[in-house]
């Protein structure tokens, strides 16, 4: 569905001030964040000026808020969202008020299992709503969805302000981790596939991923000196202590794409390497069966043919990892044998 007849609903507001308004929720209705913990700014916002400051605009960057952070939970029409208990505009009775402000509420404080939205500012959050009433609650939900008038924008919290402007920040990429960070990565290179960007339910049917380099136990290591951690560094290693191998090594002004649920929020997904992949290793044990001399990989096979899981403890563990300066040693044995790695 496309944007349709904004500008008209825009035109005949002025005349609704006589009709029946719906009205802003005046109860606490269980939400998560307490009024004190908001940030200053919220309670000077003019929340009348920007609900009838949307425009066509607004509807679109809208759109884009909406498919970056909420998309993944609530999902749309065609493809539903991953949780089940997130509100489907477009067929749901809305739990604490289908009014802007009411929604806005919701946004901003959380409620249930939606935590609040503390990164949007006023003016994203009455954006994304504005998108979500026009296109998914206009022509599909009419009963949830109502017009507003003068009397229902004379019935809000007065202010002066819009609040701060909208900022594109990265806050998963802007912190300092320190020199290593333990997560699932996918080795890449220029010549890699492109990203499979799931928009349904995980995981999908035969996926196959016989081609990928994945460590599931990455330990990725900044190579190089410098401040604010790995993400601020030029060059990487991944060591996988599933495997006890070094799955490879890149550089370059990224670090990660940054794509998984704790990052930038993206389900059904987990971070790619990102620069030059000078080098990477099969997904194989990194050291050979310390009593047979084998590398065959003994572990769990999935339907998709990828193995899951370490190495039996016979054949190798990690132990742990040390620090020396701003150096990283992974610390595992081999069979009785203890070896300390630098990368």
């Amino acid at each position: 569905m496309h944007y349709k007849g904004y500008i008209g609903f825009l035109a005949i507001l002025l005349l609704l001030g006589a009709c029946q308004q719906p009205q802003p929720i005046t109860s606490n209705a269980n939400f998560l964040l307490p009024t004190d913990q908001l940030p200053p700014y919220e309670a000077q916002i003019d929340h009348a000026g920007l609900i009838e400051n949307q425009d066509e605009e607004a509807f679109f960057r809208g759109m884009k808020t909406y498919n970056a952070v909420c998309f993944d939970c609530h999902g749309n029409q065609e493809h539903e969202g991953s949780l089940p208990t997130a509100n489907k505009f477009w067929q749901d009775t809305f739990k604490v008020g289908n009014d802007p402000y009411s929604m806005y509420q919701a946004v901003t404080r959380g409620i249930g299992l939606m935590p609040p939205q503390v990164n949007l500012t006023p003016q994203e959050k009455y954006e994304v709503i504005t998108y979500i009433r026009e296109e998914f609650m206009k022509e599909n939900n009419p009963k949830q969805y109502e017009e507003y008038g003068n009397t229902y924008l004379a019935s809000l919290p007065k202010g002066n302000s819009i609040g701060p402007e909208p900022v594109e920040r990265q806050p998963w990429a802007e912190m300092d981790y320190g020199d290593f960070w333990i997560n699932t990565y996918e080795l890449a290179s220029e010549n890699s596939p492109p990203r499979n960007m799931s928009q349904r339910n995980a995981p999908l049917k035969d996926e196959d991923w016989s081609w990928a380099n994945w460590a599931y136990k990455g330990i990725a290591v900044r190579l190089d000196k410098g401040e604010g951690g790995i993400t601020q560094g030029k060059s990487w290693m991944i060591f996988d202590h599933d495997l006890l191998r070094v799955a490879g090594g890149w550089s370059g002004k990224e670090f990660i794409d940054y794509y998984e649920i704790l990052m930038d929020g993206k389900h059904n997904i987990s971070p790619r390497t990102a620069g030059d992949l000078h080098f990477s290793n099969p997904v194989l044990p990194g050291w050979a069966n310390p009593k047979t001399g084998s590398f065959e990989d003994p572990r769990f096979r999935a339907r998709d043919g990828r193995h899951f899981g370490p190495l039996p403890k016979s054949w190798g563990r990690l132990k742990g990892i040390y620090h020396f300066e701003h150096k990283v040693i992974v610390s595992y044995n081999v069979g009785d044998t203890e070896v300390l790695e630098m990368l």
